[in-house]
């Protein structure tokens, strides 16, 4: 007789134990069924492995038993329950309901648009398909053993080193920025399409294969492998060349000094996203291009691309080691040390971080809010928890209850911002001019941080309430005899303190950061830059380019509405010109310094004060040609102890032919860029030949917009004559060199307005506190008041608990400002101090905010009539 055939009997009643019994039977019938077939086609000992790994697989959460008899129709009658009690509760405390809903919404707002505007960071050069394995050099230098820089950039000659040296590295490529070019292009009907370039930059070969730039025309591979070969962008090739196709066509480029060449286009590539860090509208190849300063000046930005089993820190020591053996760099004492940093690698700038922490502190503040508010007002519900638990509710099921309630209507607020920021988010946008991350569909995990630390902090804040309440003992709950107990109340006064600590120093840093913005404002540049018209340098090789640049000067001069023209070949907020080393005849010092062009009248134009020597002379022009000026700290590189002792020595230029200067003058330090950036030492060469031109224009000349056109169109009428084939371009001097400071008052307009936000929902909290305190002590009122008790009194009895909080808020909160401000300031080389006024103002201005949130409820409390109060109760 033959045994029946079975399944294995562990699997089989391991499927028993944790399938659900409406699905067994089902399931357990075609599992055997199948399991007989299997013995039959492949045997018993496989159809047993096969049994037991379908019983695995069906280990998954939609088919387990319910470990507890729980009937599923009371949860779904539960869950409705849930929600009928929290639209009731939301309707019997409209005024509570609102205030906390407000302040929820509005703090997720401001936190959500700062999340969005930070997180842009993240997303910069993320879209390269070799991002992980590209990485940046960045170089500290030393000199005679003192740190002289740290930058993200290395020598020009680098690259080409490293590439050939090291089989770690794949691809390497530098990324510089060339000067302002004149673009010139003849297109189909034979006419000139002229244009003048800022975004012009080098690059090697590998570049083009290294980054990720979606080709139109042209092969990434062999763009850039040819010399006076160049990529353009879609933009460039549209303006240049119209719909034709711009490959194969040729550039004609000239410089401000005449220096003329053709480029051959080889590429054509789409805009470059606003999240790269490389903003070209031309890219040149560096084929057949001699840089003098191989070795000199570390200013060029430099990539590599390495294979996957590079050790980063071991390579930058190699490379530092071979760079430190040149013999230029240990004939100039210098000593260099190399970082690899991975592109990957996304780092936030000291505002981000900022405004980062006032995203947070302003989810800290709602969420306090929502902490008081609702633990406040869930004890006036005392008596439905008693009733609750006396008929059978345990403390997890109250406590879920409260959580629901919680969770739903910050899923609600959360609701309600996501669609405010979406009606916002062109405004937004275009203020941050695009630095924005999109609201859905982010490539960066910003929406999932966010969307965590929205859940953490709404689980949190929705459970204290539902822990305070469902510890309540159920008889004297029914009884009505529940007050607020001793921990809630400490606990709430705790988040008060830490509410207020956190408002002191958000108001502290608008303090702090005004005073610098005012400070920056109101610093001496050492120069004048009122009413001065700059009109960019004519890009001309003609051979009577001199005569005609001092035509166009003259012209200019005699203009009515004229109170002066001079030229130079950087004006200030423009750069500091070219960098130069420099000897002194009879001393063995070299010295590092930038060289401007200038003509006679460039220093008494803008007021540069001369403080030893002289000024260059028109009327002296060969002296001038063979003498220079230098500023003041420059003077103290040459080791001179005061500025008359530079007077009269001779300086060499060694990559300028050799060409040798006599010290004519001293000038006083002036800021040539930004007041954020350190005074250089700059030498001043006599140059009257070429440069843009200064006009400094009447004011009186004239009032309206109208009437300031017509001066430029004059000026413009001189320039046409002179400089036919040239693009005349012009900006305002003072507005082009406050841009420097755009990042900075943007910083400043974001950080006041949502601190004062979080101020505002600070506020909100403090006012809906106030009403919950004034309706629990209003018998107490009552009867204070038939005592005979004044309203001064009574006020003082509301405030008093506030004023005390409020002082340990500020022995935590201003200690803390003034190290985050102090340490911020550290950022600006001139800088100014946190105040005492910045310290002390916030706390004047929160205690008259705070007076003002609770006002109203107070004196209402205090003004109302005794005997209704005793009456209600």
């Amino acid at each position: 007789m033959n045994r029946p055939i079975t399944p294995p009997k562990f699997p089989l009643r391991f499927f028993r134990w944790f399938c659900h019994p409406e699905y067994r039977e089902d399931i357990e019938g075609d599992l055997v069924e199948r399991f007989e077939k299997r013995v039959e086609e492949r045997g018993k000992t496989k159809a047993n492995w096969i049994f037991t790994l379908e019983v695995l697989r069906l280990c998954r959460p939609g088919i387990f038993r319910p470990f507890k008899p729980i009937n599923k129709l009371s949860k779904q009658a539960m869950l409705y329950h849930y929600s009928k009690v929290t639209y009731r509760n939301f309707l019997r405390n409209k005024a509570f309901s609102a205030i906390n809903i407000s302040g929820l919404v509005i703090g997720m707002v401001a936190a959500l648009i700062l999340a969005k505007y930070v997180g842009f960071s993240l997303r910069y050069d993320q879209f390269h398909q070799h991002k992980d394995n590209i990485a940046e050099i960045d170089q500290a230098e030393t000199k005679d053993g003192v740190a002289t820089s740290y930058q993200h950039s290395t020598y020009w000659e680098t690259a080409a080193k490293v590439k050939e040296q090291y089989p770690e590295v794949r691809m390497a490529s530098l990324y510089s920025r060339d000067v302002e070019k004149q673009v010139t292009v003849v297109d189909e009907s034979g006419s000139l399409v002229k244009f003048n370039e800022r975004n012009m930059f080098s690059a090697d070969p590998d570049f083009t294969q290294m980054f990720s730039f979606q080709f139109i025309e042209g092969d990434s591979t062999t763009a850039l492998s040819q010399p006076n070969s160049v990529v353009i962008t879609r933009s460039v090739a549209k303006k240049y060349f119209g719909d034709a196709k711009a490959f194969g066509k040729a550039m004609k480029t000239t410089t401000a000094w005449g220096a003329e060449n053709t480029l051959h286009v080889t590429g054509v590539v789409e805009e470059v996203p606003v999240y790269s860090r490389f903003r070209f509208d031309f890219l040149k190849s560096t084929i057949g291009f001699s840089n003098y300063d191989q070795w000199g000046f570390a200013n060029y930005p430099t990539y590599l691309l390495l294979t996957e089993e590079a050790n980063t820190a071991v390579l930058a020591s190699k490379i530092a080691t071979d760079i430190n053996d040149v013999e230029q760099i240990k004939a100039d004492g210098r000593e260099v040390e190399l970082a690899l940093i991975p592109l990957s690698d996304v780092r936030l700038s000291e505002m981000e971080i900022m405004l980062l922490l006032v995203g947070v502190f302003i989810l800290l503040i709602t969420w306090i809010n929502f902490i008081n508010l609702t633990s406040a007002q869930s004890m006036s519900r005392h008596k439905e928890t008693g009733i609750r638990k006396v008929l059978g509710s345990e403390k997890r099921e109250i406590v879920r209850k409260f959580i629901f309630e919680g969770m739903t209507i910050n899923l609600l607020a959360l609701a309600a911002a996501v669609l405010i920021v979406w009606l916002l988010y062109p405004f937004i946008e275009t203020y941050t001019n695009g630095k924005l991350l999109p609201l859905f569909g982010d490539p960066t995990p910003m929406n999932w941080l966010f969307l965590l630390l929205f859940l953490l902090g709404a689980l949190v804040a929705s459970s204290y309430p539902a822990l305070i309440l469902s510890s309540l003992e159920p008889i004297r709950s029914i009884k009505g005899r529940v007050i607020d107990n001793t921990k809630g109340a400490g606990f709430r006064k705790v988040l008060v303190v830490l509410q207020f600590s956190i408002s002191i120093i958000l108001i502290t840093g608008i303090f702090v950061i005004s005073d610098q913005m005012r400070f920056l404002k109101n610093q001496p540049l050492g120069i004048t830059l009122d009413q001065t018209l700059i009109v960019k340098s004519a890009k001309d090789g003609a051979d009577d380019k001199v005569k005609r640049h001092q035509s166009f000067k003259e012209g200019v001069a005699n203009l009515s509405f004229t109170r002066g023209v001079t030229s130079s070949t950087q004006v200030p907020g423009g750069g500091n010109g070219q960098d130069i080393y420099f000897n002194i005849e009879g001393k063995n010092i070299t010295v590092s310094a930038n060289l401007i062009g200038v003509d006679a009248s460039y220093m008494a134009y803008y007021g540069a004060k001369i403080i030893a020597g002289e000024d260059f002379s028109k009327d002296k022009f060969w002296a001038s040609r063979r003498s220079i000026l230098i500023n003041r700290s420059t003077a103290l590189a040459m080791g001179c102890s005061s500025p008359e002792e530079a007077i009269g020595q001779t300086i060499i230029i060694p990559e300028n032919e050799d060409r040798t200067f006599k010290v004519l003058g001293v000038v006083e330090d002036f800021h040539q860029n930004s007041l954020k950036e350190k005074i250089q030492p700059m030498t001043f060469e006599f140059n009257p030949f070429r440069g843009h031109a200064s006009i400094k224009i009447d004011s009186g000349s004239y009032s309206n917009y109208k009437e300031l056109a017509a001066c430029l169109a004059q000026i413009e009428r001189i320039w046409d004559e002179v400089h036919p084939d040239q693009v005349f371009e012009y900006y305002f001097l003072d507005e082009q060199f406050n841009s420097n400071y755009q990042e900075d008052i943007r910083f400043s307009q974001l950080f006041s307005v949502f601190t004062g936000i979080s101020v505002f929902v600070a506020s909100l909290g403090l006012f809906g506190m106030s009403m919950f305190v004034a309706r629990k002590k209003k018998r107490e009122v009552g009867i204070r008041k038939v005592f005979g008790a004044s309203v001064a009194s009574i006020v003082n009895l509301f405030c008093r608990g506030y004023v005390g909080q409020l002082s340990v808020a500020v022995l935590i909160g201003s200690p803390v400002a003034y190290l985050l401000m102090h340490k911020w300031l550290e950022g600006y080389i001139l800088r100014t101090s946190v105040s005492l006024t910045a310290i002390v103002a916030p706390v004047a201005l929160l205690l008259v905010i705070s007076f003002v949130s609770i006002s109203t409820q107070v004196m209402k409390a205090a003004t109302a009539n005794p005997i209704n109060a005793l009456r209600d109760e």
